[in-house]
């Protein structure tokens, strides 16, 4: 309808009801989303092939140098000068402009507007309109091929590439659970909070967490908190049903294997009530350990300890000393790698490595070192025992 008004208007149309109806709140678009990402596949890849079919390979071959030169002159010159200028006053970083000065590369849009121009102009008597066609080709190759092989390059050279994605978020900001992130912070790793109880978020605020006040499956979460550097989640909510949702949401962002959620209390997860595998989380540590045990074991005193191995303690003695009072929840290998227990998969540790783990009392029992020392020395009192 917008051709009909105005000859070539549709793209526009069509690019301001994709800003509109993705910012919109009257109802969801989710399912457009994922129909849209199936149907752009099959029409790129049916526009390609409709518009290098009209390219003579002999004409692209004659291009190729006053190409390159062009493709040259747009990469080092033409997109800096327009990123530097546009940049202005945002307070981007110096190095933040240098990497989106080397991100632009051309696809489909270029390709398919340039066609239209070309038949027109052709159509209107414009004879050499013809060879817009391949030089935008040769534009899209290089460009693509020039930024694809070397972005990762320049972002690690400029300090703004992160090797891996180590960090956590943790759906639950009460007590045990900021337990847990103050172990895991202090480790290296960062830590995301997020809880719909403003008395949780703001104790957690109050110990310098980066803690949001919201709700795990809304619409706007994963576009709200920034999760650079993160890259698991980790359900630790009462309810059962909210954190395999929440994993399921999460799912998007960081896949299958790093949504992890509590498992179900031993009755309800013999039911037909419990979940099904593919509608939850991997179970986290125990299986033993539900949502209400684990409150039930901080209540009475348990206490997240972090533990590194060495030659003159090793996990066999950390076993002996510590069997029926030890839950492990996390391995942390080289100090950069960072894993999660869960009742599928158990980590040994090696020497060097760090393991975050619950200690609790199955009984009563003297205590494991004085009283008055940490227990994150109680690897140094049994090394020198």
């Amino acid at each position: 309808m917008s051709n009909l008004i105005a000859p070539e208007s549709g793209l526009l149309a069509v690019t301001l009801m994709g800003v509109i109806v993705a910012n919109q709140n009257y109802t969801s678009v989710k399912h457009i989303v994922e129909f849209k990402e199936n149907l752009r596949v099959v029409l790129v890849s049916i526009l390609f092939i409709i518009l290098a079919a009209r390219i003579d390979l002999s004409v692209l071959w004659d291009f190729a140098p006053r190409s390159a030169i062009f493709v040259a002159i747009l990469v080092i010159v033409v997109r800096p000068v327009a990123v530097f200028v546009s940049t202005t006053g945002t307070g981007l970083s110096r190095k933040d402009k240098i990497f989106v000065s080397w991100m632009a590369p051309r696809g489909i849009v270029a390709a398919a507007v340039t066609a239209v121009f070309s038949l027109g102009l052709v159509t209107s008597g414009y004879s050499e309109a013809e060879d817009l066609v391949p030089i935008m080709f040769s534009v899209i190759v290089g460009t693509v091929v020039v930024y694809g092989l070397t972005s990762g390059l320049v972002a690690r050279k400029l300090g703004l590439a992160l090797h891996r994605h180590e960090g956590i978020v943790l759906v639950g900001a009460h007590s045990w659970a900021r337990s847990i992130a103050k172990a895991i912070s202090e480790s290296g790793f960062r830590v995301v909070l997020i809880d719909t109880d403003h008395a949780s978020v703001l104790s957690a605020r109050e110990l310098d967490f980066e803690a949001h006040y919201a709700s795990a499956v809304s619409d706007s979460v994963l576009d709200e908190i920034d999760l650079q550097g993160v890259g698991r989640l980790l359900a630790l909510t009462s309810n059962v049903e909210m954190n395999s949702l929440a994993c399921l949401h999460f799912t998007e962002a960081f896949g299958r294997n790093e949504v992890y959620q509590l498992p179900a209390t031993e009755s309800n997860d013999a039911t037909d009530h419990a979940p099904v595998n593919e509608l939850r989380g991997r179970l986290l540590f125990d299986r033993k350990f539900s949502f209400e045990s684990l409150r039930d074991h901080f209540a009475a005193g348990a206490q997240v300890v972090v533990t590194e191995f060495s030659s003159t303690f090793t996990y066999r003695e950390f076993q002996e000393r510590y069997t029926g009072s030890a839950t492990p929840l996390f391995m942390i290998r080289g100090g950069e790698e960072l894993e999660v227990f869960t009742v599928n998969r158990f980590y040994e540790p090696a020497t060097g490595d760090k393991m975050v783990w619950m200690y609790r009392r199955s009984q009563p029992e003297p205590e494991p070192t004085d009283p008055a020392k940490p227990l994150t020395a109680i690897a140094d009192d049994t090394a020198t025992a």
